[in-house]
């Protein structure tokens, strides 16, 4: 019966070191897998080459226009979580088809590269939206990368589009446009005036002299003829 007793002591001691030894250990690899959780940011997503303006937020294509854009992220922070980035699309307009392809991301160190293809299916009335976005490929495990999204905006380059739908014609008219033009030598009675050049007076009509041939000229200083047979009365 005593052997009994100190059997079954001994049982529950070695248990109890096992369950004591166990829980140590779990905290253990917890706080192992917390000083190894590294951390991470997404800083900007810039666009390269011919669609660099497309980092003001807005592009334009034609109807049926597919561009081919490569764009740049530039991350800070643990290298870990930024092999871990995933790049996603969402709230696309239906107007616009988005190609992606997951292995053309390149990450080296701080930065990446990838591509993607815009495609406008249809003639735009108001500006097309997306969202192009870059985040945590790995949500779950112990390594963090904080999440970025940038919304763009597609407009149609109408200009230069064959269809030539969205053209607007103007609406306004000149007050004038309706009005036939008037030569600036015609008034609008129709009669026609002479042109004057600059610095000459108008003609005018000569008017005709008064008949002075019955009268002598008498030069001043001289007194008129008188005959002098004749005498005054």
């Amino acid at each position: 019966m005593r052997y009994s007793t100190i059997l079954i002591s001994t049982f529950a001691a070695l248990s109890l070191s096992l369950t004591i030894n166990q829980t140590v250990h779990t905290e253990e690899i917890e706080t192992a897998k917390w000083t190894e959780t590294k951390w991470a940011n997404v800083n900007r997503i810039t666009f390269q080459d011919e669609f660099s303006s497309f980092n003001s937020g807005v592009a334009k294509l034609r109807k049926g226009q597919t561009a081919t854009i490569k764009a740049k992220i530039d991350y800070s922070g643990d290298l870990a979580p930024i092999l871990q980035s995933a790049v996603t699309f969402e709230n696309v307009d239906p107007a616009l088809s988005i190609g992606y392809d997951e292995n053309t991301l390149t990450i080296q160190h701080k930065q990446a590269i990838f591509t993607f293809t815009v495609t406008l299916n249809q003639d735009l009335l108001k500006p097309a939206l997306f969202t192009v976005k870059v985040s945590d490929g790995l949500p779950n495990d112990h390594h963090h990368l904080t999440p970025y999204s940038q919304r763009q905006t597609i407009e149609q380059d109408s200009a230069i589009d064959s269809g030539g739908d969205l053209v607007e014609e103007p609406t306004d008219k000149p007050e004038n446009e309706n009005k036939p033009e008037v030569p600036p030598t015609e008034n609008p009675d129709g009669e026609q005036k002479p042109e004057i050049e600059p610095g000459e007076e108008p003609d005018t009509e000569t008017q005709p002299e008064p008949d002075n041939e019955s009268k002598p000229e008498i030069t001043p200083g001289e007194k008129p003829d008188v005959d002098p047979e004749e005498k005054p009365d």
